[in-house]
This record gives structure tokens, C-alpha cells and sequence, in this order.
């Protein structure tokens, strides 16, 4: 356990101190312009994958020690891997807007159909009268999940803003998720905190690869945990830890 925790912590940090040649080799270098991109220097785009690439490796070590129990971490690779190579691109290249809603659509339609306990399937926002989403409960999802990737994208504006509160929710979720999430949700809270400082220096920004993935997994693991958690965690408290950055965009 130790190993692992040391391991994970040095990923992180030794990517962060590299992160000018890292970003420089990938091409996400972030210029400004006087403009929207407003800060001092050249500023490379890899805060996301400082984090996510070593959490990525965690859900793969974890699908593999829990098998088919553990269906969700194999799931939460995919989504990791998925939407990192999505954002790098973007990062890079800039895909138009319709093509990165259509490909975030299309991913997160698979990862629901393939962890059923993904699909929302009811609205529960009034004591004793949920309501049934039946047929569009995979759409439902479907928008949710790419609805809170895109508000957290919009967020990123700020240094700190959405590593912030991707630690805050991660430290909530801990109070509800089950057991065999609970070394993840760590690694992933452990990865933030370390991401921060570096963050707000100015050494590095989450860039689209960071927004992307981070809300991707974040909405995954609100509602895995919101529909294993047997009624412990109301939907309507999941609302209000998105309340700022859904209202917001």
C-alpha cells in the first residue's frame, strides 16, 4: 500500500516539474495573446495528464485485482484513456465544437451500456415521488455526463477553480462510495492536492485534456456511487455539489 501511494505521488510530481518538455513534446503549449489567453508565458497544457495517466494505471491495477467485481475501474480507464486522447487533440489541434460534443456523446453512451449501474434511472429530487425515466433513462445519462463535462470545461478559467472543486467532490464521494472505490478516490484526491500548488504558480494548466477527462470521471463516479449507495446518498445533495458550475454555464 505504501509503494503504491509513493509511486502514484512521485508520477504525479515528477510530470508536473517536466511539465515544459512533456507539454513542448506533445505539442500543448498554451501562448498568450493579449486576450482570452491572458497569462504571463508560454504555459504547458499538462496538468491532466499529470493526474489522470498514473489514476488511469490505478483503475487497471484495480480492474484486474477485483475481476468482474470491479467492472467500473475498467470502465473508468476507457473513459480516462478516452477522454485524455480527446483533449490532448483538442489541445493541440482544436476540434470544432460539434465533432467534440458528438465524440463525448458517443463515449459516454458506451461506457453507460457497459456498467449498467451507470444508467440513471430515475429522477429523485422529491421525498417519495421519484420519477421513472424508463426508455430515455440512457439519453438522460447520457446528457448529464457530457452536460457536467462541458460545465467543468467552462469552468477552467481560473487556476485552482476546477482542481478545487474536483477535491471537494472527490473527498464528498468518499463519505458514500463503497469500499472497493474507496483506494481510487484517494490516489485521485492525493493527485489533486499535489496538482494544485503547481497549478496555481502558474506551471502548468489542466488544459482540455485535464476538463475533459477529470469531469468525465467525476460525473462517472457521482452516479455509480449514487446508485450503489442503496438510498444513503440522495440525488438531491448530489444537485447541490454541482450547483455552481452547472448554473454557472
Amino acid at each position: 500500500m505504501m509503494f503504491s501511494v509513493v509511486w502514484f505521488g512521485l508520477s504525479v510530481i515528477t510530470c508536473c516539474s517536466l511539465a515544459g518538455p512533456i507539454g513542448r513534446v506533445l505539442g500543448v503549449i498554451d501562448y498568450p495573446d493579449g486576450g482570452r489567453h491572458s497569462h504571463a508565458r508560454p504555459t504547458p497544457l499538462v496538468g491532466g495528464i499529470a493526474l489522470m495517466v498514473p489514476l488511469l494505471i490505478v483503475a487497471l491495477a484495480e480492474a484486474v485485482w477485483y475481476g468482474p467485481a470491479g467492472s467500473i475501474f475498467l470502465v473508468l480507464a476507457i473513459g480516462a484513456f478516452g477522454f485524455l486522447l480527446l483533449g490532448w487533440y483538442d489541445d493541440r489541434d482544436h476540434v470544432p465544437p460539434a465533432v467534440r460534443l458528438l465524440i463525448s456523446a458517443s463515449l459516454c453512451g458506451a461506457l453507460v451500456l457497459l456498467q449498467p449501474d451507470l444508467i440513471l434511472t430515475e429522477i429523485d429530487l422529491a421525498p417519495d415521488h421519484p420519477v421513472r425515466l424508463g426508455m430515455i433513462a440512457v439519453p438522460f445519462t447520457i446528457i448529464c455526463l457530457v452536460g457536467l463535462q462541458n460545465s467543468i470545461n467552462m469552468a477552467d478559467g481560473m487556476n485552482g477553480l476546477v482542481i478545487g472543486l474536483a477535491a471537494f467532490w472527490t473527498g464528498c464521494l468518499m463519505f458514500y462510495a463503497p469500499d472497493q472505490l474507496q483506494l481510487y478516490l484517494r490516489f485521485m484526491l492525493l493527485g489533486l492536492l499535489i496538482l494544485l500548488p503547481f497549478n496555481l504558480r502558474d506551471s502548468l494548466f489542466l488544459g482540455d485534456a485535464g476538463s475533459y477527462s477529470i469531469g468525465a470521471t467525476i460525473g462517472l463516479l457521482m452516479i455509480y456511487c449514487f446508485n450503489v449507495a442503496d438510498g444513503l446518498l440522495p440525488m438531491l445533495t448530489v444537485v447541490l455539489w454541482l450547483f455552481v458550475p452547472v448554473v454557472d454555464t
